[in-house]
């Protein structure tokens, strides 16, 4: 990751969760050397909050820090808008470009709808 795009991800990140008394720690975990997670969480000096968001799985570290800046200068469009987010913004930010499994995501997102209205009648 070069020193401009962290800078660009910790600034998307002030824009989503606001500025603090806290950095936010960009962390990047692999159980095998072949693929490749990030995560972002808040950095509080002595101890780490927890995780606020992760991107989904990359075959290259290059591809995590550029799947972060997608997602979360989405997300930071998004919440300095003001409005709600749509559910076509949830599946860009949070699925992805390609639209991989797309249809499964949105299937399983009708029937965790499903499941919150019958747990609140």
């Amino acid at each position: 990751m070069s020193n401009a795009q962290g800078q660009r991800i910790r600034a998307y990140c002030e824009a989503i969760w606001g500025k603090g008394d806290y950095m936010y720690d960009i962390d990047v975990e692999t159980d095998d050397w072949e693929i490749y997670q990030g995560f972002v969480k808040q950095d509080f000096r002595l101890e780490y909050g927890p995780i606020l968001t992760g991107t989904r799985l990359c075959k290259l570290v290059d591809h995590v820090y550029s799947e972060l800046e997608r997602m979360l200068s989405a997300w930071a469009r998004q919440v300095q808008s003001g409005r709600p987010m749509t559910k076509e913004e949830e599946l860009y930010i949070f699925w992805g470009l390609e639209g991989q499994n797309r249809k499964a995501v949105e299937e399983f997102s009708k029937e965790l709808e499903k499941r919150e209205k019958r747990g609140r009648a």
